[in-house]
């Protein structure tokens, strides 16, 4: 008897089938960062993930990154393929998460005193996408081959309108909303 019970094959299976997440790698969606370059006067958020795991299996091969932003009067706005932060001069469109190593999604890039911000999705779809001044609500989505995993949480993000400075433009992790996916 160990916990009360015998541990037999039935009742650790269906242990595992019921945690699989837990025993499996899966994607952590960490709260926004934020990139100042002085030289440009310019602030770039990013989004941090990070790979959580157990059993050893410590990597999420051929990830892709999805953005869905909404407006938070209209609804969904936009649902774009982002890049990944790389060595490339354009980032990459896919990337290897590995346990212990943070890997950075680009977000939404603003100057100081712009009217609005520019988002860098995936050169395939659009070069830049200039987002007005507001509040946007936004959820991302990895996806590895058939498998994908969706932040559980909402980011909200904050730009302001033109001449004000870029100590307004935030993006921060809101746990009251919920945003459905966009189909």
């Amino acid at each position: 008897m160990c916990f009360g019970g015998e541990w037999s094959f039935h009742r650790v299976w269906s242990w595992a089938a019921r945690n699989w997440a837990w025993v499996m790698p899966h994607p952590i969606f960490e709260a926004a960062t934020q990139e100042v370059r002085n030289e440009v006067q310019m602030v770039w958020h990013h989004i941090p993930i990070t790979v959580g795991w157990w059993f050893g299996h410590n990597f999420i091969p051929c990830c892709e990154a999805r953005v869905m932003i909404a407006d938070t009067s209209e609804g969904v706005l936009h649902n774009l393929a982002m890049r990944w932060q790389s060595d490339l001069p354009n980032g990459s469109s896919e990337a290897t998460l590995i346990s212990g190593k943070r890997r950075l999604i680009p977000l939404a890039a603003r100057f100081d005193g712009e009217a609005g911000a520019r988002l860098t999705p995936l050169a395939s779809e659009v070069s830049a996408i200039a987002i007005p001044p507001g509040e946007y609500l936004m959820r991302i989505t990895i996806v590895s081959g058939q498998k994908s995993w969706q932040s559980p949480h909402v980011y909200r993000m904050f730009i302001p309108g033109e001449g004000q400075s870029n100590g307004h433009f935030n993006v921060s992790i809101d746990h009251t909303v919920q945003l459905k996916q966009a189909t």
